[in-house]
């Protein structure tokens, strides 16, 4: 069963590593901290990446756990730097290549989450409400889809195919997400960021191509999610 680390244990770990600490000062237990921060994270990630392989997650657990993952990455990145958590991803994403979809892994996913919640409150002060940051996040989530497409069109990025399956895309994860939240007018949304690229000055560039790249892939994910379309075999 793994163990969360505390509050306290995160701080000093935050600080030992943001601040010039002297040789003397850091103790057993600032240095165990540190340890338990990595172990705790990289299992968080493995736990992640799993999933991402497996699928064994429901889609309103899934949008919980990346959420948390989304926000604990962010904490700890702004400390400890993106190559921090970016070395340990890469290791929790070659263990989890190795372990079979069974009923053990789910059990890890579930761990995964749990783990998360509580380094995520413990690191953040953040906690996820059903109902509330769920809508919120793909609310969020869905303007930034809409404006890559946007975008997309007004650069003319690629083939008309390939704008006209982004273009789909969204749509139909308007509708699907408009079934979740009826109070929400999903196509408005669409509308307000078409507007919006509308009368920005965008410059066509191809660094922006790898954006709507990755705007492109974050919609079929979330399609994915909402199972609205198949995994790539």
């Amino acid at each position: 069963m793994m163990c969360p680390i505390r509050f306290a244990a995160i701080a000093a770990a935050l600080a030992l590593a943001t601040h010039s600490v002297p040789a003397n000062a850091q103790d057993g237990a600032t240095i165990e901290a540190v340890e338990q921060l990595s172990s705790d994270y990289t299992a968080i990630a493995g736990g992640w990446w799993l999933d991402e392989r497996c699928r064994l997650l429901k889609f309103e657990q899934k949008i919980e756990f990346e959420w948390l993952v989304g926000e604990l990455t962010e904490a700890i990145a702004g400390e400890l730097g993106a190559g921090w958590t970016g070395s340990r991803q890469q290791s929790a994403q070659q263990i989890a290549a190795d372990i079979p979809c069974d009923a053990a892994a789910a059990d890890l996913i579930g761990d995964s989450v749990t783990l998360a919640r509580v380094v995520t409150d413990q690191l953040t002060g953040l906690v996820y409400t059903q109902g509330a940051t769920d809508r919120e996040y793909l609310l969020g989530r869905f303007s930034s889809l809409a404006q890559g497409r946007a975008v997309a069109d007004r650069c003319r990025f690629k083939t008309d195919a390939w704008r006209a399956e982004y273009r789909n895309l969204v749509d139909r994860i308007g509708v699907a997400l408009g079934q979740r939240y009826a109070d929400v007018d999903f196509r408005s949304l669409a509308t307000e960021a078409q507007l919006g690229i509308d009368a920005a000055a965008i410059e066509c560039t191809p660094d922006l191509d790898k954006r709507i790249d990755a705007f492109f892939a974050a919609a079929r994910s979330l399609a994915l999610q909402l199972g609205l379309i198949a995994p790539v075999p």
